[in-house]
């Protein structure tokens, strides 16, 4: 199990190489607990993101090791912004590479909001803090907003608040066996740290629902309303392709409930599903929303690691990158930056995800 933790945070300057594709630089967050074999070990999980995508950015990572909690294998702290739906869909089609771009923009909500299935709020017409999902479509904020990942961000060409410097922090625990090499297989009760780090990085890169948002504050209470961007989460690029047979049949609708329906992601409007998402830690499937449904060997995005096990990336998981705004091909990789230090000076948000 792993609990990935999303916070918005922006962090010191740092220094940036000139790129011209997909690169890292890569922080010492650590006070001196990154080994070299860590330090190798994300160096790889970087440059495996690197020769997937072409997109001339800048990912800047912090990393760090430190005891977590029990079952904890790493947690990871991304930094979002949110824009209109309007600019967002403009990026998208200025992104468009791929055949699967065009499917994705050609079914992607007309008009300058969307309408999607909602549950849990306490303004819910079946009563508040009713489980039941239903229309979310009286364009107020969080119909008009989507949040996303500075890194998602950087891809969509969207600018970025210049406070912002770090678009994820990285943690990973020290208190489990990790395995460096895969050259050999994954040992019996250690794990694919290289797998594992990518896997974070993903979501860095914005494999992220904030269906986990809904299904977090929840807890404490029903959302007073269902202008979300007032707690600085709305829907994300990845909400944007996440649908339910309830919502389709409705009129082919996202849906943004966390419960324990069936949530699928599909690029053509709900024609296809390609692959299941998990639905909620609280509310849904006991896995957090940001993952592929867990069991169902669909990618690295998955919710649940076990040990001996090598973690590797699946068409799907492509796929699903390619459509938020990542732009596939086969270039050279860039080389992974190292730079020293950094200082946390704000805090945004916080979203958790276990595994």
């Amino acid at each position: 199990m792993k609990l990935h933790q999303y916070l918005g945070v922006p962090l010191l300057l740092l220094a940036a190489p000139t790129v011209h594709a997909l690169s890292f630089n890569l922080t010492d967050f650590s006070s001196g607990t990154l080994t070299p074999e860590y330090l190798a070990g994300f160096n790889e999980a970087a440059n495996l993101w690197s020769s997937k995508f072409s997109d001339p950015v800048i990912v800047n990572l912090n990393l760090d090791v430190q005891s977590l909690g029990v079952g904890i294998l790493g947690q990871t702290t991304v930094t979002s912004q949110s824009y209109t739906y309007g600019d967002v869909k403009s990026a998208f089609i200025n992104d468009k590479t791929s055949t699967d771009d065009n499917t994705a923009v050609n079914f992607l909500p007309t008009g300058s909001s969307v309408d999607f299935f909602l549950n849990l709020t306490a303004d819910n017409p079946n009563g508040s803090g009713s489980s039941t999902p239903y229309l979310d479509n009286d364009n107020s904020l969080n119909n008009s907003t989507i949040s996303m990942a500075t890194a998602n961000a950087k891809a969509l060409g969207l600018s970025i608040l210049p406070t912002i410097d770090a678009d994820a922090t990285l943690t990973f625990s020290s208190d489990f066996l990790w395995d460096f090499d895969t050259s050999d297989g994954i040992a019996a009760g250690y794990y694919d740290f290289v797998g594992i780090a990518a896997h974070e990085i993903g979501h860095a890169l914005g494999f992220i629902s904030n269906v986990d948002m809904l299904d977090f504050f929840t807890l404490f209470g029903p959302s007073p309303a269902d202008d979300f961007p007032a707690f600085d989460f709305g829907l994300t690029p990845l909400d944007l392709f996440r649908y339910s047979e309830d919502s389709c049949n409705a009129g082919g609708y996202q849906d943004w409930s966390a419960d324990t329906r069936d949530k699928f992601f599909s690029i053509d409007g709900c024609t296809t599903s390609e692959g299941l998402f998990s639905t909620g830690a609280n509310f849904g499937d006991g896995s957090q929303a940001s993952h592929w449904k867990d069991g169902l060997g669909l990618g690295l995005m998955k919710p649940i690691f076990i040990d001996g096990e090598i973690e590797t990336l699946s068409g799907l998981d492509l796929k699903a990158f390619d459509v938020i705004g990542w732009n596939s091909a086969d270039v050279p990789t860039p080389p992974v930056t190292w730079l020293i230090g950094s200082g946390l000076i704000g805090l945004l948000g916080r979203r958790k995800h276990k595994r």
